[in-house]
């Protein structure tokens, strides 16, 4: 809940909506076109979710909706989130170094103009487990 704690220090108010996809029917071969697909997927989802229409649409101040996905490439493979406490302790032991892939969306409640920014980082883990 990283995001939710920056978002909250930064003083914006919010509501969370989770958006119920099926994130491992969608797969692309790029890491970049992958969490660009799932961060779209949330936000069609949450928007069909409201009705199509957002709740705070008839709020005069502008109400963005962000949605993001992460994944981490490690030697040409891309880890999505682990599905247990060992996965993710195995993926932490083999992760020296790899590339972290975000992918922000923001979609506008009165115009449903969307902009994404997608960061690509090189990290280096360091762990004691």
């Amino acid at each position: 809940m990283a995001r939710k704690k920056i978002l909250g220090e930064m003083g914006y108010d919010f509501t969370i909506v989770t958006a119920d996809i099926d994130e491992k029917a969608i797969r692309r071969d790029n890491p970049q076109d992958l969490v660009v697909a799932l961060a779209q997927a949330k936000a069609d989802e949450i928007i069909s979710k409201l009705g199509g229409q957002s709740p705070f649409a008839q709020d005069p101040l502008p109400t963005l909706l962000i949605t993001a996905d992460t994944v981490i490439v490690y030697k040409g493979v891309i880890r999505e989130k682990p599905i247990s406490k060992e996965e993710a302790r195995q993926f932490i032991k083999v992760l020296a170094a790899g590339a972290c892939v975000l992918e922000v969306l923001s979609t506008s409640s009165k115009t449903q103009i969307r902009a994404e920014m997608t960061l690509t980082r090189i990290v280096k883990c360091t762990y004691k487990l």
